[in-house]
Order: structure tokens, then sequence, then C-alpha cells
């Protein structure tokens, strides 16, 4: 849990500095870390950690020009919070830690769905098609 969240920030760091790929890179690492029969609010390693680290992972695609990987990891974002939202559902979690996550997950699901507004702006502006 410790060393994907010490990517993530990494990764956030790297972004901050306009180095997209690496960024993008330590995000992969991230995800490899992160367990997924983690429970679904935690916020460490968990659905809630995997998505906001999934968005981020878009945005660095993104900003390295590789629309196709943003909009993957975008769309993998929004189907891992729409899962961990019904995961949490059914939980045993407590208040505070669902509150959190579902807080951090909704986020993440707004975050990806502009996202995607994003790389269909940028694919229009290259004059690009959504054919791969």
């Amino acid at each position: 849990e410790t060393l994907a969240a010490l990517y993530g920030n990494r990764a956030a760091a790297l972004m901050m500095t306009g180095a997209y790929e690496g960024a993008a890179a330590d995000c992969g690492r991230a995800l490899q870390c992160t367990e997924d029969h983690s429970s679904a609010g935690s916020l460490e390693s968990g659905p809630a950690f995997r998505s906001k680290i999934l968005c981020r992972m878009a945005r660095a695609c993104l900003k390295a020009g590789s629309t196709w990987d943003a909009e993957q990891a975008f769309n993998s974002a929004i189907q891992s919070a729409q899962e961990a939202l019904a995961q949490i559902a059914q939980s045993n979690v407590g208040a505070d830690e669902t509150r959190q996550a579902e807080k951090i997950l909704n986020q993440s699901i707004n975050d990806a769905t502009l996202g995607l507004t994003d790389v269909r702006r940028y694919r229009e502006a290259l004059g690009l098609t959504d054919v791969r």
C-alpha cells in the first residue's frame, strides 16, 4: 500500500514538472502495487485510490499526446469508481471512511467524464478520428 501511494505521489510531482510520460509510468507502477481484493473503502490501495490514479494516468497520457491511452484510462477510472460505489453500498465500512471513499469516487467519475470531453476536443483539434 505504501509503495503504491509513493508512486502515486511521485506521479503527481512529475505532472507538475511536465514529465508526463514518467508520470503515466509511475501511475502504472502504483496500479500494479494495488490489490484488487482491498476493502472497497480503502483510501490507500482500494478502488477509491485506483480510480484516482487512473484519472491521473489518463491526464498524463493526454498531456503526452496519447489520446487513445488517455481515453482507455478515463473509461477504466469511471468503471472502477462505479464498481467501488456499488461495493461500498454493500460493505460494513465505517461511516466516515465510506463518506471519504464516496467523495473520492464521485470526484473520479466527474474528473474522468470531463477528461473524456478533453480527449474528444484534443482529437477534433488535431483532426483525428475515433477509429484507432
